[in-house]
């Protein structure tokens, strides 16, 4: 796993793994922190949160405590012990500030913030104040707006002579009905932060509670000191399972995440009739396994987001039959001469000109054609479109998928010139702690192999890498995260 200090981060592994339990709570101070004023390049402030930790359902309760856990020094050092390099600070501002004009912070709380500040940057942790939870924000933009702003330019003053290893996150999640305003917004709250801390990173991340998908709809203004987010839950059946704020997650099946189980590309969905398909390894290689109940039943992929830049469906036959292939989605124009007798070990191409020739796909069906095999079952090894956009595989294990969604992030960073944050991910714990820990790895490597920095979501609650109940280390996540 490519990451940064990670012979810091073994290190301090055998020392967590040693003394998991303990309540230690000295203060151990390892640099003099570097001001805002005297900064490393971006990519070297970045680079600090490779291996972040959020410190969720504590200052982001209304009230804290209220959720179950507080802010305790010992988790400072619990982290620092556990090969962590930074922690992610939910903070919901708004829940201490008052309602009018100037919108005052409560300067208790911000006492709190400082402590928690300190803690962090003394043992030589980075830290991000993330405004989190804001919810009359997302209801009501307008009215809020103003609030929104003013307690930025409160917090932003009160921070500016903090070290380089203080971030902020100007939202998190961002949704409802500020998707729309959102880029105005946090053009607004920038330009307000910037008016105290010129220099300071700061993350900004896209609307659809920070989705990755979203990543190309933000617009950013020219700063070069801004850092990208974006959260992953995918697949969100698998990490929210039997979460009792999710509506019906407790009723949902059991799911396990294996990393090699197959199955249909997410860029798919599946229309068929009278047709069961299954993905599964042959040897090394994929195979789409078929079996069509009469003739005419139909393989049917359907895509909502039409491609372009494919031109040829391709495949190895793993049985005969006769096949017919469409590639449009107009019935009453799908063409005729386009079937095809295939046999067992040998490779095909079909161009999308013999099909319907789309100019973007957004259909793609493979029916029985055969009139003496009504119940046909025939394998397809390797199935995929190519053209000069690349090539396109059907189906894809459950890893594949992990690094199909950071690929896409990497990519719009790259072309944005941004460096990327992933700043929360995590499995509920009612999924089983195999499944948690071998997706945790996989979504984990996956963002270090493309220097994305992550943050785990979170320390010592539902998703926890830290079991408060035993003071110790839950260990099979710990050893995902920092191995």
């Amino acid at each position: 796993m490519k990451n940064l200090s990670l012979l810091l981060g073994l290190t301090a592994l055998l020392i967590a793994c040693s003394g998991a339990g303990s309540s230690a709570s000295t203060t151990s101070t390892t640099s003099t922190p570097t001001p805002e004023t005297a900064l490393e390049p971006l990519s070297t402030r970045a680079a600090q949160l490779a291996r972040t930790v959020n410190f969720g359902n504590m200052l982001e309760a209304p009230k804290e405590g209220d959720w179950g856990i507080s802010l305790e020094e010992r988790f400072f050092q619990l982290t620092k012990e556990g090969g962590f390099s930074a922690i992610r600070l939910p903070i919901r501002w708004n829940a201490h500030a008052a309602a009018s004009a100037p919108y005052t912070v409560d300067p208790v709380f911000f006492a709190r913030v400082d402590w928690a500040v300190q803690q962090a940057t003394s043992r030589g942790l980075s830290l991000i104040l993330d405004f989190h939870n804001y919810d009359e924000l997302m209801d009501q933009p307008p009215q809020n707006r103003e609030r929104f702003l003013g307690i930025w330019k409160q917090v932003a003053q009160h921070y500016k002579k903090a070290s380089s290893k203080v971030f902020f996150e100007v939202l998190n999640e961002p949704h409802g009905a500020l998707e729309p305003l959102w880029n105005d917004y946090q053009k607004q709250a920038l330009a307000v932060i910037r008016g105290s801390n010129p220099t300071r990173a700061v993350i900004v991340g896209p609307t659809g509670y920070n989705s990755a998908y979203k990543l190309s709809s933000l617009d950013l203004p020219d700063d070069q000191n801004l850092i990208v987010t974006f959260h992953n839950y995918d697949p969100f059946r698998f990490t929210h399972q039997g979460a009792e704020w999710v509506e019906g997650a407790t009723n949902w099946p059991k799911l396990e995440w294996n990393g090699n189980k197959l199955s249909l590309d997410s860029s798919f969905q599946n229309w068929s009739w009278d047709t069961v398909s299954t993905f599964a390894l042959q040897g090394t290689k994929k195979a789409l396994f078929l079996e069509y109940a009469k003739q005419w039943a139909g393989f049917y992929l359907h895509l909502d987001a039409p491609l372009t830049g494919y031109d040829t469906l391709k495949f190895k036959a793993l049985g005969a039959g006769k096949l017919s292939f469409v590639c449009s989605d107009r019935p009453d124009n799908w063409p005729t001469g386009n079937t095809l007798e295939v046999t067992a070990g040998q490779e095909y191409s079909v161009p999308f000109s013999s099909c319907g020739n789309p100019s973007k796909l957004s259909t793609l069906v493979v029916m029985n054609a055969s009139d003496t095999a009504p119940k046909l079952k025939i394998s397809l090894e390797n199935l995929r479109l190519e053209g000069s956009a690349g090539t396109l595989a059907v189906s894809s294990s459950e890893r594949d998928a992990v690094a199909g969604l950071l690929n896409m992030a990497q990519n719009w960073g790259k072309t944005k010139g941004r460096p990327l944050f992933m700043g929360e991910f995590g499995a509920y714990s009612k999924a089983d702690m195999a499944s948690r820990a071998r997706w945790t790895a996989a979504v984990s490597e996956e963002a270090a192999q493309r220097g994305i920095g992550w943050g785990y979501w979170e320390f010592g609650a539902g998703f926890g890498v830290y079991d408060r109940a035993k003071n110790a280390w839950n260990a099979e996540l710990l050893k995902a995260l920092i191995p």
